[in-house]
């Protein structure tokens, strides 16, 4: 496998931990309020469900948050979405070498213009070097 698949390959994962860690958030907190509706409906005194419920969706929330901060980078190795372990969701390229979010293999880094059969190491519709 060359350097462009690993790339492909390693931005796809990225991008899969992405997801999860966006849709986290609101499944924990669609967690938390299962834990209150139940605590409601069974009229129970205690506070002992809500707890549960805020423990259970931070560290669900937590876990995959985790997961997607520590993503690192296939090209550059360093973490995709943070610098100095603040992770940084919206980010749409690695902080420290510019490998985009969207990258497919084959195709120009910036501006994602197809460069098979390309005789010159330049993108023709950008004009950067590969």
């Amino acid at each position: 496998m060359d350097d462009e698949e690993k790339w492909y390959q390693g931005v796809r994962k990225i991008q899969r931990r992405r997801l999860r860690a966006l849709l986290a958030i609101p499944a924990a907190f669609g967690f938390f309020i299962l834990c209150v509706l139940c605590t409601v409906a069974l009229g129970l005194q205690s506070s002992t469900p809500l707890g549960v419920g805020a423990v259970g969706g931070l560290l669900m929330g937590g876990v995959f948050w985790d997961l997607y901060v520590k993503s690192r980078c296939p090209r550059c190795g360093e973490r995709f979405f943070a610098k100095w372990r603040i992770g940084i969701p919206l980010v749409r390229r690695c902080l420290h070498c510019g490998l985009p979010l969207k990258y497919k293999a084959g195709h120009c880094e910036k501006c994602s213009y197809r460069l098979t059969g390309l005789t010159e190491r330049r993108c023709p519709e950008c004009g950067k070097p590969f």
